[in-house]
């Protein structure tokens, strides 16, 4: 038997036994006895959140704990290898700690993943405030072809019906309502419901305000002033979400030429700064892989782009040129410090917002 016969006769049995291998399939991940009753989504959200009480009752527990299992299933995926925690973990505050995240046909997306933290209480969705609430920022990753791929979404109900259990847990949903069928409606619904129930209030920082932050360290409360009043970080991350506006964009001189044109002119939307520490890493593009790196920029690495957000602009300069903050390395440390304060160790370990399927 000559050489050249067996190497292709191993070439056949190897691409043989990868045609054979099984699919990353459809049918691993059941749901046995899931309980939708199990955990209760109603938070009584502190008073420094402006009195915003998420008022959830117990058909909305249902539905949000259907949304669970739903943005955790690969399932919603054209060939069931991405769900929606594959780009959002909850140990990682739901981002995924990778610059650019891989898609269904391992495609790189363009942007970085962007923490769920709060997002029911914000009006415009992505980088560029594509999505206009909720209902439809939870749908479009589903349908981009990068993303999750399924351009027709109505393929989705043959991937669930596939189950033994969706249907059930549907019918336990909306079995009182006329449409109680797995529907691209009914889906995003649920989804809506649990990503709007990923609400961060529980950190150091939230402990801290009632009580003039006598539980910091000297170093977090010298953070704090810094934060607050010599770098004006509160312009855009205002206290208690650490954003602002929740729709606003600013561009904040990262280059003088954007590839990237985000919403308009290099003006992209302004992220929560609650758990940065575990949201690594930053800016739409992730160029930066430390806060250490992004206080940096803030400090002197601004650059004067036309279009700069006026808040990072020198007051006392005629051209408006990017101020600098000149920050000491005690300084930075201590900003860096505070900035830790804003994680919630609660929130990236409840298992109300775990995976199911384990």
């Amino acid at each position: 038997m000559n050489i050249k016969f067996i190497f292709c006769l191993l070439c056949l049995i190897y691409l043989f036994g990868i045609g054979c291998q099984p699919e990353t399939t459809r049918y691993e991940n059941v749901l046995t006895n899931y309980d939708l009753d199990q955990y209760d989504y109603f938070v009584d959200l502190p008073d420094h959140f402006w009195g915003h009480i998420n008022q959830v009752s117990v058909q909305s527990d249902r539905i949000t704990a259907l949304g669970r299992a739903l943005f955790y299933d690969p399932r919603l995926s054209i060939n069931d290898r991405i769900s929606c925690s594959s780009c959002h973990e909850q140990k990682l505050a739901f981002a995924d700690g990778l610059r650019f995240s891989s898609g269904v046909f391992n495609e790189q997306t363009s942007r970085n993943s962007m923490s769920l933290v709060n997002p029911g209480l914000s009006v415009k969705h992505f980088w560029d405030i594509e999505a206009n609430g909720l209902l439809q920022a939870v749908m479009l990753p589903i349908q981009n072809h990068v993303e999750m791929g399924i351009r027709d979404l109505s393929s989705i109900k043959d991937h669930l019906e596939a189950t033994d259990f969706y249907s059930d847990l549907f019918f336990q949903v909306f079995g009182n309502t006329q449409n109680s069928e797995i529907t691209e409606e009914n889906i995003s619904l649920a989804l809506t419901h649990f990503v709007g129930s990923l609400q961060s209030y529980q950190s150091k920082f939230d402990e801290g305000l009632p009580i003039d932050f006598v539980n910091f360290t000297v170093s977090e409360n010298n953070g704090r002033e810094i934060f607050f009043n010599k770098g004006n970080c509160e312009h855009c991350h205002e206290s208690p979400l650490m954003t602002r506006n929740w729709s606003m964009t600013a561009n904040i001189g990262l280059d003088m030429d954007y590839q990237d044109e985000g919403w308009s002119n290099g003006k992209f939307k302004i992220p929560t700064l609650r758990n940065i520490e575990l949201t690594a890493p930053y800016m739409h593009d992730g160029r930066f892989s430390t806060l250490e790196q992004v206080i940096e920029h803030y400090d002197h690495g601004v650059q004067n782009h036309p279009n700069l957000s006026w808040a990072l602009t020198d007051p006392l300069s005629s051209t408006k040129k990017p101020k600098k903050l000149n920050l000491t390395d005690t300084e930075k440390e201590d900003l860096v410090a505070f900035l830790k304060t804003l994680t919630d160790n609660k929130f990236i370990s409840d298992p109300k917002f775990s995976n199911p399927f384990k």
